[in-house]
Parts: structure tokens; C-alpha cells; sequence
């Protein structure tokens, strides 16, 4: 028919049509090869009846480099969520918050707008928020100082860096995703948050000493994403009551990131 465009006939190619001009398929030279520009390509090279040309406005075939390795990367990060037992003897996998957090935020780093949205949209499902509570339940700041800035420095703030990423927190598509996370985090009652960011006032206090020693050279590094964390996270929730231990952690953080203000 006229004005649109034929594709090319196999079996003319192959030397054995037999409808002739009343063939559906384009028995044209100048027609583009149907196999060319696949994957496979055209064995016939040279002596194909059909244009082996490569059009401009011709797509390229099959997902980029680029796509083929993002995809492989999240596959690999989802990989680490563990699945749920559904009555199979398969031994369940250990979660490793470390693990994916610290992988899911070089993902971030590496993905394009597309990329990014996946990866967010995968941390507000059930499965993601099922790592979130992991990660929190590592967050005890009972445990000794060591431990402490290894989960901070860590999985942690390879967490609060995600979900603060620039072209992520002003994204239009990810406000909801992203209000799903942060008011997880938050919890019945305000009580996964409190125990989140006790935990992160005592590693900043730990960091900012170590800080203080050159052990770290860049505090804003950790500082800006655990504070912009809090305040999102209040104030998606500031409707309710705010839980006193949560009160104190919002009193004692402002206490600790106070002297950074008086650093020249």
C-alpha cells in the first residue's frame, strides 16, 4: 500500500515466494534487510537481495552496552533482597544491608533518570522497605564505638545518600515512592525513626570527633544527607504526634552539628 513502509520478504530472500506482486512483504532491493541490522545479522552478506544500508533513522537493535550492564548491575543489587519461603527446602539467605545499600547507592550513581527511578521505586516496595527495617534493626547505639561508624559510614549513609540524591529528591515521579520510604522509616509511632536516628547522633558525634583528628576529612560529606533525611522524614509526618525520644534525637542532633557552623 502506498506511504507505508514494507518489510522486507524472507522467502523472497530465500529464492521461494510464490506470491509474487501480490506478496504482502516487499520483495524491493532497496528495502533494508529484516536481518542486517539484528543481532544475528545477514549470513548472505554481499549477495542478499535486500539493502543492507544502515538508515539514520533506523533504531539500533537490542538494548545498549550501557543497558545490558545497568540491567546485569540490578539484577545482581535485587539479588540481595532475600525471597520469601514459600514451602521450598531452599536454605533462605542472610540479609546484608551492607551490602545492598552500599551497592544500591553506586548503582545510583551510575544510573541515568530511568535508572534512578527503578531503583527508588524497588526501595518503596515490600521488598525494599524489608531491607530498610534490616538496616535499621543494625542500628544500635549500644554498640561499641568501632561498630558504630562501621554501619554508619557504611550501609547507612549509603542509605540517607540515596534517597537525597539530588535528581532524585526533585523528581516529580518519585515523591510518592519516596514518601513511602521516608514515612517507613519513620514507623508506627514514630518509633523506627527514633531508633534510626539515635543511632545516627551517635555515629555524627563519633564522626565529628574522628573529624576533629583528620580521620575524616570532609564531615559535610555524612552531614548533609542524615540531615536532610530527619527533616524530610519529620516533615512528612509532622501531622503526627511526634514521639518524645524522637523530640530528644531532633534536640540532640541540632546540639551536635551546632559547632560545624562555627568551623571557618
Amino acid at each position: 500500500m502506498a506511504g507505508i513502509a514494507l518489510k522486507s520478504c524472507k522467502n523472497f530472500a530465500n529464492g521461494r515466494c510464490n506470491y509474487g506482486k501480490k506478496c504482502k512483504f516487499s520483495h524491493d532491493p532497496q528495502t533494508p534487510c529484516f536481518l542486517f541490522q539484528t543481532r544475528k545479522s545477514c549470513p548472505k552478506g554481499t549477495k542478499c537481495v535486500f539493502s543492507h544500508a544502515i538508515s539514520p533513522s533506523t533504531p539500533a537493535a537490542g538494548p545498549s552496552t550501557a543497558d545490558q550492564d545497568y540491567e546485569t548491575r540490578f539484577r545482581q543489587w535485587t539479588y540481595l533482597i532475600p525471597r520469601e519461603n514459600r514451602g521450598h527446602r531452599v536454605q533462605q539467605r542472610v540479609p546484608d544491608p551492607a551490602a545492598f545499600f552500599e551497592a544500591g547507592l553506586k548503582l545510583m550513581t551510575a544510573s541515568d533518570a530511568g535508572g534512578r527511578q527503578r531503583l527508588i521505586k524497588k526501595l518503596s516496595s515490600d521488598e525494599g522497605s524489608t531491607m530498610i527495617k534490616v538496616l535499621v534493626e543494625t542500628m544500635d547505639d549500644g554498640q561499641d564505638d568501632r561498630s558504630v561508624l562501621k554501619t554508619f559510614h557504611g550501609p547507612v549513609v549509603s542509605f540517607y545518600l540515596t534517597i537525597t540524591h539530588p535528581e532524585v529528591a526533585s523528581s516529580l515521579v518519585l515523591e510518592r515512592p519516596l514518601e513511602t520510604i521516608y514515612n517507613f522509616l519513620y514507623g508506627n509511632g514514630g518509633h523506627r525513626g527514633a531508633q534510626a536516628f539515635r543511632f545516627t547522633v551517635k555515629a555524627i558525634t563519633l564522626a565529628l570527633v574522628a573529624s576533629d583528628d583528620g580521620q575524616v576529612e570532609n564531615p559535610d560529606f555524612f552531614l548533609t544527607p542524615c540531615l536532610a533525611t530527619l527533616e524530610r522524614t519529620i516533615e512528612l509526618n509532622q501531622g503526627a504526634q511526634l514521639q518524645q525520644d524522637l523530640i530528644v534525637v531532633v534536640e540532640s542532633i541540632s546540639g551536635s552539628v551546632a559547632p560545624i557552623a562555627l568551623l571557618p
